[in-house]
């Protein structure tokens, strides 16, 4: 046999082994690949989702905690307490019974009885604060210390709540805890109530409790369709216990999710597997929606059993969860992998002839092999992408956040201001100072818009800052967030040098960095948090530390930290990318270096950027 056909008979087999061996390496790393890009992508979603559910449920209880600030709140239930301590506590109980029988007992809206309590200053300070925000608060009601309803919106079934699952939860033995009340389904209101439950103090001592009755069809219905718009798959709230509170095209708390992953529900922890569902294999991703206040996790239930249509919450939370099916997930990489095995037997065919007419040509399956790792980078590359777009997603959540309480603080000031007049008791130092103090807002909100829109602002080249200016710019979109989490944040410049370098991407690796120092901090500790910054001049350069009191990074681990999807949160807050972008960042875009090592109460991580780039 001629040479050049035993060249092309060999270069003919060589082509086909090597396709068969790169189609069959290229399949399996590309599904799991892509699996695991899924799963992290959905986790995303439901990590989105979640966060904008807590915000909006945390924005409604700072209106609500705004609302037990009020002089009219605190003066109405002291003159009610004092009224009350005349009484033996058996005649307190005597006098609510008979009052609540009264109650009970009148249904005409006109009754002078009835009036006392829904006409009364009190009450119309509280319409007025259900008309800031229509079709969203239900019945708002305030009690006493002693449990006996002193003011409302609308006429209620009882007037005595003292003995109400709510209001003990929220009473708590006389310490004080704010109570979230998963009601359920509404038909009355065609919505999903859920009621927030707010001691009133002064002294430190509780005075009253006050109920916010919201619907939150429009916040469910908001999220649901808002997944819906920009993705695949399907987006549900679902109990701890299956229930579904909310998801398309279903009545709430009338179907159930699938109970394999009620399990991972009951850890309340952010999660993602491959399930079976009915006949099909699914992507499935799960975060529980959480809600802090003040670094403390706010109670979230309900009516513990079952009552007619009323389904009993069980000391249940709410998770978002995020399904999609499999074979859609993969049905891109099968084309792609189909269409190498085309463009492979095409390449060997065309090796062959040209062997044949040359004897050379055998380096095509080496080209095969570049292409395919070249597509591995691209899907990393892809994944950074959609991690960038998800921080995108939590800067506007703080945005929202940090919007949300001045607004409030001004529509309350107004309503007080409206108040005073009303009533003719208009002092011009308190009116001076109500509008002072939403000038003050206004501004924080000014300021508020001009720290986000510098932090988004396209970088085309790098310029010549200092340091210090780059931790300011950090401390004004996340300096809120670690306040409210109690945590303190030391600067201790030295550096006064100026560098020339991409401040915006130095500033997203810096906040990586902190973030994650918060939640290492309010996972593992239980002393007030600490973040301290040190900046130092260097020979060609700076050097920056970061220092937390999170409690350190297992020496296991600790090598592993930047690697990517790597996660030292055991899945609860993150995806594992942080560090690996922050890494990316400062040593491929800065050319600088970043390592990270533990000291006596947490970790510690050193940046070093050149002068110049």
């Amino acid at each position: 046999m001629q040479l050049k056909y035993k060249i092309t008979i060999s270069i003919i087999i060589i082509s086909l082994a090597i396709l068969s061996s790169v189609s069959y390496i290229y399949s399996k790393l590309s599904y799991a690949s892509m699996i695991d890009y899924q799963k992290l992508n959905l986790i995303d979603h439901a990590s989105e989702t979640s966060k904008h559910i807590e915000m909006e449920l945390l924005d409604n209880l700072s209106s609500a905690l705004t609302m037990t600030t009020a002089p009219i709140v605190l003066n109405s239930l002291r003159k009610s307490n004092l009224e009350y301590e005349k009484f033996t506590n058996d005649e307190k109980k005597s006098h609510i019974d008979e009052l609540n029988k009264k109650w009970m007992s009148t249904d005409n809206g006109s009754n002078d009885f009835i009036k006392k309590y829904l006409e009364n200053s009190l009450a119309l300070f509280l319409k007025k604060q259900q008309s800031v925000f229509p079709g969203v608060y239900g019945e708002i009601f305030i009690t006493n210390m002693h449990g006996a309803m002193i003011a409302t919106t609308g006429k209620l079934t009882t007037l005595a709540h003292a003995e109400k699952y709510w209001w003990k939860a929220a009473y708590a033995f006389g310490k004080g805890k704010i109570f979230i009340d998963d009601r359920g389904f509404d038909a009355s209101v065609n919505g999903y109530v859920i009621g927030i439950v707010v001691p009133i103090k002064s002294d430190n001592e509780i005075i009253g409790i006050l109920k916010v009755n919201i619907n939150t069809m429009s916040t469910l219905n908001d999220a649901v369709k808002s997944f819906a718009l920009r993705n695949h798959g399907e987006l549900k709230i679902v109990r701890t216990k299956g229930l579904i509170v909310y998801e398309d095209s279903f009545a709430p708390l009338s179907t159930r999710i699938n109970s394999v992953i009620l399990d991972e529900l009951n850890n309340r922890e952010i999660g993602a597997g491959v399930i079976k569902d009915f006949s099909k294999e699914v992507l499935i991703a799960y975060a529980p929606i959480k809600i802090r206040f003040n670094a403390n996790e706010i109670t979230f239930g309900g009516k513990p059993k079952t009552s007619g249509s009323q389904k009993g919450n069980e000391n249940e939370i709410w998770h978002t969860v995020v399904t999609f099916d499999k074979e859609l997930a993969l049905i891109e990489t099968k084309k792609t992998n189909i269409l190498i095995i085309y463009i492979g037997l095409f390449v060997t065919f065309l090796s062959a002839i040209i062997a044949y007419i040359v004897g050379r040509w055998i380096s095509k399956p080496i080209d095969e092999l570049h292409i395919a790792k070249q597509k591995v980078i691209e899907q990393e590359e892809m994944l950074i992408a959609q991690s960038r777009h998800a921080a995108m997603g939590e800067m506007i959540s703080m945005i929202a956040h940090q919007w949300r309480q001045p607004i409030s603080i001004i529509s309350m000031e107004a309503n007080n201001m409206i108040a005073d007049i009303a009533l003719e008791s208009v002092d011009m130092k308190k009116f001076e100072a109500h509008a002072e103090s939403i000038i003050d807002k206004s501004q924080e909100l000014s300021k508020t818009i001009n720290d986000f829109k510098n932090f988004f602002r396209p970088e085309n080249s790098s310029q010549e800052i200092t340091i210090e200016d780059v931790f300011n710019d950090v401390f004004s979109v996340i300096g809120k967030s670690l306040h409210a989490n109690n945590i303190e944040f030391i600067k201790d410049f030295h550096s006064t040098k100026r560098i020339s370098t991409f401040s915006r991407e130095l500033m997203q690796a810096i906040i990586n960095i902190v973030q994650n120092s918060k939640d290492a901090i309010l996972e593992n500790t239980s002393k007030d948090g600490l973040i301290k910054v040190g900046t130092y001049d260097k020979k060609d350069g700076v050097l920056i530390k970061i220092i937390d009191n999170g409690g350190g990074i297992k020496d296991n681990i600790i090598d592993n930290i930047f690697d990517p999807y790597f996660s030292t949160k055991n899945k609860k807050n993150g995806t594992g990318i942080g560090l690996y972008m922050s890494k990316t960042i400062i040593e491929k875009h800065l050319n600088g270096k970043i390592i990270a090592y533990n000291n006596d109460d947490g970790a510690c991580f050193e940046i070093e950027l050149p002068d110049t780039l």
